[in-house]
């Protein structure tokens, strides 16, 4: 079966990656700042879900899980000022392909339809954070990969069990 892009986080910055040596200095300061830039995404996806969602038990879960992005932002950002690393995404603003996905969520007619679609974006960061952990690097970003990933995981079986299609762990 072919892959889809939704297999890798961003194919711009994998061939940037694959041009440099595992572990450099270089390397580390692009996949850094892909992964600051991804985090601004989610917190974007999450303003729209906290302000839309209806259900007060869901509002105080999905500001729980927007507090741990919150925290992994500023893992990264104590990374890239611990490696000397460069910072090219100063304000934590959503691309476009994350503005697209708002007007999905905004359009959602209800708090169900709302996490199905949220959803997509949970699974979307899990597989980015699996990809960080295993893609090569130094320790400390091993480290601060595999902490975000646990959060997403936690994220993604708490929705889905809420939709009536998973387990919570």
């Amino acid at each position: 079966m072919a892959r889809t892009d939704v297999d890798k986080p961003n194919q711009k910055v994998e061939k940037a990656l694959a041009s440099l040596p595992v572990g450099t200095e270089d390397f580390l300061e692009i996949l850094l700042n892909h992964a600051l830039e991804a985090e601004g995404n989610f917190l974007s996806l999450y303003d729209v879900c906290i302000r839309k969602v209806g259900d007060k038990e869901i509002k105080g879960k999905l500001e729980e899980f927007r507090g741990d992005h919150e925290g992994h932002v500023r893992e990264i950002r104590g990374l890239l000022d611990q490696v000397g690393a460069a910072t090219f995404v100063a304000e934590l603003q959503p691309t476009p392909l994350a503005r697209s996905i708002a007007r999905t969520l905004e359009e959602a007619p209800t708090d169900a339809a709302l996490l199905t679609a949220f959803l997509a974006t949970e699974d979307f960061s899990r597989r980015f954070y699996q990809w960080a952990a295993v893609v090569g690097g130094p320790e400390p970003l091993v480290r601060v990969a595999e902490r975000a990933l646990r959060d997403e995981e936690r994220h993604y079986r708490w929705t889905a069990k809420h939709l009536g299609i998973g387990d919570e762990a």
